[in-house]
């Protein structure tokens, strides 16, 4: 009997053996897929492993709002409210989700009117001013503007459209001798005299009665009744200078002081004023009118000005007595000629008479014609005598014509009696004699005494 050759069934069966496992291992992966496969899905939902929690390694699902950012398994979303794990909403005062939270402008939920600032949600922002109705402009036509003062001073303003608003008054007042020849002092050349003077101060009110400044320049033109005398004209107006704006403004933003306190700043500020106000030429001037422009209401001056000027006084029957001067005397603007004439009879009168004929050495009884005159020159807003600087001419005029002099200068003396010398002889001057008209120089001004022999 023949022996099989068993070699090649070993490999069957091995192979067979095989096939057979690898066909169970397919199986049972096929059923374990299937089993793990949710049958009711929706089309498109995504297929989320299970992890194993005790694994630290594995990874969080995916969110599927934000695949990206998957979401903490210890805190999972809720799908049908999801909200902020590290900020979830306040379940006592949820969010309106009907009314969703704009995140560029968020609301105050306890003022919804005032908006909540993100950058500090702890104050919010207030909120908007509401704009200020539209208000119309005041109506400003071309306009003239027209008054007068008691002494006669015309002012004339002319406006342009768009400078003044309608229904601006113009608003007139004299000045003051004193601020006259104050400002006078300041703005006169040194080698003029002042011969004539005017002034007047003016403002610009609106319908309420308050003060107002022109949105332009306005023109302004000043008229006087009567005509100055003088070579020059000047027109001058008085300014303030920034530093006493400055103080004004700081004054009117102080608070209530005591009343001993006001009184003294009431004081020093109006000594302020004065050292700080200046005087400009403005304008051009003549004799009778003078035309500008500003802004504002002025403090003008109108003055006359001549290189000598000529004070005169009259009684209109017996003398009249001129003074003469030029710069070079020093006398200020406001100066007046004083002159008084001593009675005879009196003592006085004849105190001087006696000391005349003693210095020409006559007996008191011996003299023919006599007339004495205090002569000065004074400041008229103070009545003080004022000092000459330099020689003067005088010319006196004895109008009395039954008792004229004589023409020829031999019969004729004039005397003078200096300040504080009324008990020492008087100096006798040389003198021009023209008809009643005496001519003379002098640099010193007092008791003259006129006398024929």
């Amino acid at each position: 009997m023949h022996q099989i050759n068993t070699l090649p069934k070993r490999w069957l069966s091995f192979l067979l053996a095989l096939v057979m496992c690898l066909s169970f291992l397919s199986v049972s992966a096929a059923a374990k897929e299937h089993a793990a496969t949710p049958t009711d899905l929706p089309e498109n939902e995504e297929i989320v492993e299970a992890v194993d929690p005790a694994d630290p390694a594995a990874e969080a699902p995916a969110d599927p709002a934000n695949p990206e950012n998957p979401v903490n398994p210890e805190t999972p979303v809720d799908p049908e409210n999801p909200a902020n794990p590290e900020n979830p909403a306040n379940p006592e005062n949820p969010e309106n989700p009907e009314v969703p939270v704009d995140p560029e402008n968020p609301v105050n939920p306890e003022n919804p009117e005032v908006p909540v600032d993100p950058a500090n949600p702890e104050n919010p922002a207030a909120p908007a001013a509401t704009p200020a109705p539209a208000t119309e402009a005041p109506a400003m036509p071309e306009q003239e503007l027209e008054a007068e003062t008691e002494s006669g001073i015309t002012v004339t303003v002319k406006a342009d459209e768009g400078a003044l608003p309608e229904g601006t008054a113009l608003n007139v007042w004299e000045l003051e001798e004193s601020e006259l020849y104050e400002i006078a002092e300041q703005g006169i050349p040194e080698d003029l005299v002042l011969t004539g003077i005017a002034g007047v101060g003016f403002s610009f009110e609106d319908a309420e009665g308050e003060r107002i400044e022109a949105e332009q320049a306005v023109s302004v033109t000043l008229k006087l009744k009567k005509a100055l005398e003088g070579e020059e004209y000047i027109l001058l107006h008085r300014v303030e200078s920034e530093e006493d704006e400055e103080e004004t403004d700081e004054t009117e933003e102080t608070e209530e002081i005591e009343a001993n306190e006001a009184a003294e700043e009431s004081i020093a500020a109006e000594e302020d004023e004065d050292d700080a106000q200046t005087v400009e030429e403005i304008g051009a001037a003549r004799a009778k009118t003078a035309e500008f422009e500003t802004y504002t209401g002025e403090t003008c001056v109108l003055i006359g000005a001549a290189e000598e000027r000529t004070l005169t006084v009259t009684d209109g029957s017996t003398y009249e007595i001129s003074v003469t001067y030029t710069a070079e005397a020093g006398l200020p603007p406001d100066a007046a000629l004083s002159v008084e004439e001593l009675i005879p009879g009196t003592a006085e009168y004849e105190n001087y008479v006696a000391q005349i004929a003693d210095a020409i050495e006559l007996d008191p009884e011996d003299l023919g014609y006599t007339k004495l005159f205090d002569i000065t020159i004074v400041s008229r807003l103070t009545g003080e005598v004022r000092e000459l600087d330099d020689s003067t001419e005088v010319v006196v005029e004895l109008l009395d014509k039954q008792e004229a002099p004589p023409t020829d200068e031999e019969g004729l003396r004039v005397l003078r009696f200096d300040p504080g010398t009324e008990t020492e002889k008087p100096t006798v001057l040389e003198a021009d004699v023209d008809g009643a008209a005496v001519r003379f120089n002098t640099n010193s001004l007092s008791v003259y005494g006129f006398v024929v022999i």
